[in-house]
């Protein structure tokens, strides 16, 4: 149920959004979004040897880099965005604009839902309580979160989509991070060890 709430508050909430802004300024707002995610992708480490220089980590490093990448080029976007928007002012504020641009808010929305989805799944997946001893024990999600419309509906999503992460994934993320979290428990605990899973 409350999965179910948000997927519809959030896609009202982008759908008015989207009304108010326009076709023309939430089409650009999406395709400026991807043109930076794909250019931080492919030129995510340009800065990686300068931060190396100053940092110890090789993946710090590597962090700062692609922050640094994906906010030099989504000012660049939001800099041509404007223009694009100025020129094209003409044919804004049309009731045109306002329908189209309702119809890909509401789009925008279901899709940040379906990430939202993703994200709840994968933090369920980690935190679900499981038997440390019997690691071929299928981990089991709530059925708060299971028996939901939303479930079954971007369920059906991810098998169209190419199952990118597999029910595999999940698990072999849950085990290194509990491991994680347990050696974490362990060090704030002089003399007491807990239980290590091994990966």
């Amino acid at each position: 149920m409350v999965l179910d709430i948000t997927v519809v508050l959030l896609a009202l909430l982008l759908m008015v959004l989207g009304c108010i802004r326009g076709f023309v300024k939430e089409a650009l707002g999406i395709a400026g979004l991807v043109a930076v995610v794909l250019f931080t992708i492919s030129h995510g480490d340009y800065f990686s040897e300068m931060y190396g220089a100053r940092v110890r980590s090789e993946t710090l490093a590597e962090v700062f880099s692609r922050v640094t990448v994906f906010i030099g080029s989504m000012a660049c976007v939001i800099l041509v965005n404007g223009i694009i928007i100025r020129i094209l002012s003409p044919l804004r504020h049309s009731l045109l604009d306002r329908v189209s641009g309702s119809i890909l808010g509401m789009a925008k929305g279901l899709v940040l839902s379906y990430f939202l989805f993703l994200a709840m799944e994968t933090f369920l997946y980690i935190f679900a309580p499981y038997p440390k001893h019997d690691l071929d024990t299928r981990i089991e999600l709530p059925g708060w979160f299971v028996e939901t419309y939303s479930y079954n509906v971007f369920s059906v999503a991810s098998e169209y989509v190419g199952n990118v992460v597999s029910d595999d994934t999940y698990e072999k993320i849950t085990l290194i991070v509990r491991s994680f979290l347990d050696k974490k428990r362990a060090s704030h605990r002089p003399g007491k060890y807990e239980y290590s899973d091994e990966i």
